[in-house]
């Protein structure tokens, strides 16, 4: 019977993992362990271009939700300031022409006095506010209609028949416009001075 010899897999140039190791721990060529200065370098090259990347996407993230919060707060505002004035303007049988305060005023339908409603800017740190003051028969109501409104840019005028109010407001880095156009219920509103 004649028997082949079988070549070990170091004898055909494959290493099992540990072999290798142990090759490149201290075997023939006297290599030392570990890494070479270059390969170190190039590793924490590669380490800080990949956290680069990821920091500069975070803040583009946190940025674009922030003006997108400032965004969405502004026209909430503009909103409110809009159905506030838009529904006292349609009860109104009574108003200031331009400028502001705005003051809208109507009687009640038993008779009794009048209510009165005015708008003012009141100014603060942010920004000015838009401050509705209702008067019913002596009774006091005070609510912050919206914040963040640009006086400046505010304004309104009653023409016959309509009542055009614009209003602006900012909050962070975004700043919007409203305009809205409200006829009110009657077509005899007289003007207050």
């Amino acid at each position: 019977m004649r028997f082949i010899a079988q070549r070990t897999s170091s004898e055909r140039g494959y290493l099992s993992p540990v072999a290798f190791l142990r090759r490149k721990a201290g075997g023939a060529s006297g290599a030392q362990p570990g890494f070479a200065l270059i390969e170190l370098i190039i590793a924490l090259a590669i380490i800080g271009i990949v956290a680069a990347g990821v920091v500069g996407s975070v803040y583009q993230l946190l940025t674009a939700s922030r003006q997108a919060n400032d965004q969405q707060y502004v026209v909430t505002q503009l909103r409110n300031a809009e159905l506030w004035m838009s529904r006292d303007a349609m009860m109104a049988v009574r108003l200031t022409q331009t400028g502001f305060p705005l003051t809208f005023a109507w009687d009640i339908v038993d008779g009794t006095p009048e209510v009165v409603v005015t708008y003012y800017l009141d100014a603060t740190a942010s920004g000015s506010r838009l401050r509705r003051e209702v008067n019913r028969v002596g009774d006091l109501e005070t609510v912050i209609v919206a914040e963040g409104i640009n006086a400046d840019e505010s304004s309104y005028l009653y023409t016959p028949y309509e009542l055009t109010v614009t209003l602006s407001a900012t909050s962070g880095s975004h700043t919007d416009t409203c305009t809205f156009v409200v006829q009110p219920r009657t077509t005899a509103v007289e003007i207050m001075t």
